[in-house]
Parts: C-alpha cells; sequence; structure tokens
C-alpha cells in the first residue's frame, strides 16, 4: 500500500512540476466540455422540474425525481468548488436533505 501511495504522490507532484496539470482537465483547446446527465440541465429546467405536482407521483416516481434532483444539486455545488478560487469544499458538513431544504426556501 505505502508502495502505491508513493508512485501516486511521484505522479501528482511530476504533474504539477511539469506544468501539465493544467492540461489535463477535460476541456477542448477552446475551454468547451460536455456535460452528461442532469448536469447538462440549466437552473431554470431545474426550477420547471420542481414545480410539478410531484404529491401525484407514484413511490417509485418519486424517489426518481428526488435523485435527480440531488444529483443535480451536487454537479451544481461540485462546479462552483471547481471554479471559485480557494473554495475546496463550499458545503462544508451540511448533508444532502438540508441542502434541498434550503432550495425549496
Amino acid at each position: 500500500m505505502r508502495v502505491a501511495w508513493l508512485a501516486i504522490v511521484t505522479f501528482l507532484g511530476s504533474l504539477l512540476i511539469s506544468g501539465g496539470l493544467s492540461n489535463t482537465l477535460a476541456m477542448d483547446s477552446n475551454g468547451r466540455y460536455f456535460a452528461l446527465g442532469v448536469g447538462s440541465r440549466s437552473c431554470g429546467d431545474y426550477i420547471k422540474f420542481r414545480e410539478k405536482r410531484v404529491e401525484n407521483f407514484t413511490p417509485e416516481q418519486y424517489e426518481i425525481a428526488e435523485v435527480i434532483m440531488e444529483h443535480w444539486v451536487a454537479g451544481y455545488l461540485t462546479a462552483h468548488n471547481f471554479y471559485v478560487t480557494d473554495t475546496y469544499d463550499v458545503v462544508g458538513v451540511v448533508t444532502m436533505d438540508l441542502l434541498k431544504e434550503r432550495i425549496e426556501k
């Protein structure tokens, strides 16, 4: 295990020293990338989805809707962590349930 850790640290260190880390981002030369899943949907799409009458959903449909919303929130916050300087984790110890509650307000 120690050998694997040392190999990883050595590899990451060499990337940082060579300046190659910025070239390993999954973007093209114009800074564009392809978003998969709900990550490709806008905030407006999220609001429209959330405003639908979920009380008419079956339990299975409601579970699916909850997962979709959680993934959208997680993707948004991941992008925030990526793009905002000096931010490692904007969420901290806040739970997903509390985040969804705050968004609803």
